[in-house]
């Protein structure tokens, strides 16, 4: 029999309500795939859970860490990049709800530059 696989989901959210959209398509995308949700990251200010999701990652304490989107994990590349090269290094696997490709593939990580530049930019356009 197998292992249950272990589920993370990341949420930033504006807005409460945005925060709450966003974690029930995490939830359905991994109830989608059999995995146990054990861990919630929440909140307004990232950088502070982000430390928290990475600590965690380096513990192992999940396989998978989902989002909806990458500006989920922080508006700037850079973090987003480290997460996910942080999340390779100890097997944890990072996904976002519809996306096909896996993050911590090389190819996944053009893929994730490329995502993380037009999440940018349409957030961006949305604040004007």
């Amino acid at each position: 029999m197998s292992e249950q696989m272990r589920a993370a989901i990341f949420v930033k959210g504006n807005t409460p309500d945005a925060a709450l959209a966003s974690r029930a398509q995490c939830e359905a995308w991994a109830a989608e795939r059999g995995y146990t949700v054990v861990a919630h990251y929440e909140g307004m200010g990232q950088m502070d859970v982000l430390l928290d999701v990475m600590n965690d990652i380096s513990l192992r304490k999940f396989d998978v860490l989902v989002a909806t989107k990458t500006t989920e994990f922080g508006r700037q590349s850079h973090p987003v990049q480290a997460l996910v090269a942080r999340a390779n290094r100890f097997g944890v696997a990072v996904s976002l709800v519809g996306a096909a490709e896996d993050l911590t593939s090389p190819a996944g990580q053009l893929v994730l530059s490329l995502r993380t530049a037009e999440d940018e930019a349409i957030e961006a356009r949305e604040q004007r």
